[in-house]
C-alpha cells in the first residue's frame, strides 16, 4: 500500500510525481488548507518561497510528530535555519531530479518512529495520540513532542538545551527555560496520577529532566 507524500509548491509537486518514486503518492496541497491535526502523510516536502520557515504554516507542519519535513531551500544559510528549526533533510537549489527522489526515499525512511510505552501510557505518533488504558489523554502538539522525546530517550537525563532544539526547535536564551518549565507542569498535568508527585517526569536539579517507569 502506498504512503502518501504531502508536497507544498505545484511545481514542486509536479517534479515529484515525474519522478514516480515506489509505494509514494505524491499529494500536492497547502498547509493552510489542511484539516487540524493534520491526517495521517509519511512525509513532507516544501519550497520555502511557498511556506517560509517564519509562517504559522510551517510550524503546522513541524508539530506533526513523526513526519520527516524536506524542505528546498534557495541558499546555504536558509539550509542551516532549516535544520536549526528542526527540518529533517534540505535541498539547495537548483534542484535536480535524482537528487530529490534521493531525498524523497530518504524522508520516508526516516517516518514513523515507534509507538512508545510507559507502563499503561502508549505514546503513538502515527495517530498523535496518548492513550491510558482506554482513555484517550488529550495534549497540544508541543506537549505531545515533548513527552515523544522525553519518552524514546526514557532512563537518560534530557538536558534543558536539548529539549529547546529538539522540540522547540528554535534559537533560545536563559528566559526560554522558563517555557520548558511551564510546558513540562502543564504535561504532568495531564498525565500523571499525582501531579504534586511526579512518578513519570522527574526534574534533575538545574539540568533539566528524566523520564521514567515505575511499576504500577
Amino acid at each position: 500500500m502506498a504512503c502518501e507524500v504531502l508536497v507544498c509548491g505545484e511545481e514542486l509537486a509536479r517534479m515529484a510525481r515525474d519522478l514516480a518514486i515506489p509505494n509514494a503518492t505524491i499529494v500536492e496541497g497547502r498547509p493552510s488548507r489542511l484539516p487540524n491535526p493534520v491526517p495521517p502523510i509519511a512525509a513532507v516536502v516544501f519550497d520555502t518561497q511557498r511556506v517560509p520557515l517564519e509562517s504559522a504554516a510551517f510550524w503546522r507542519l513541524w508539530y506533526r510528530p513523526g513526519v520527516p519535513l524536506l524542505a528546498v531551500v534557495g541558499s546555504y544559510e536558509e539550509a542551516e535555519l532549516a535544520l536549526r528549526r528542526g527540518c529533517s533533510d534540505v535541498l539547495v537549489k537548483p534542484i535536480r531530479p535524482e537528487e530529490l527522489r534521493l531525498r524523497i526515499r530518504r524522508a520516508l525512511r526516516l517516518a514513523r518512529p515507534p509507538s512508545l510505552s510507559l507502563g499503561r501510557l502508549v505514546i503513538d505518533p502515527a495517530a498523535g495520540c496518548v492513550t491510558c488504558g482506554d482513555v484517550r489523554i488529550h495534549l497540544s502538539p508541543l506537549e505531545f513532542r515533548l513527552l515523544y522525546h522525553l519518552a524514546a530517550n526514557a532512563g537518560r537525563v534530557v538536558r534543558y538545551d536539548e529539549l529547546l532544539n529538539e522540540v522547540w526547535g528554535c534559537d533560545y536564551d536563559a528566559g526560554s527555560y522558563l517555557a520548558v518549565k511551564a510546558a513540562i507542569g502543564r504535561l504532568r498535568r495531564r498525565i500523571e496520577p499525582d501531579p504534586s508527585s511526579p512518578r513519570y517526569i522527574l526534574n534533575v536539579a538545574g539540568t533539566g529532566y528524566t523520564l521514567t517507569v515505575r511499576e504500577e
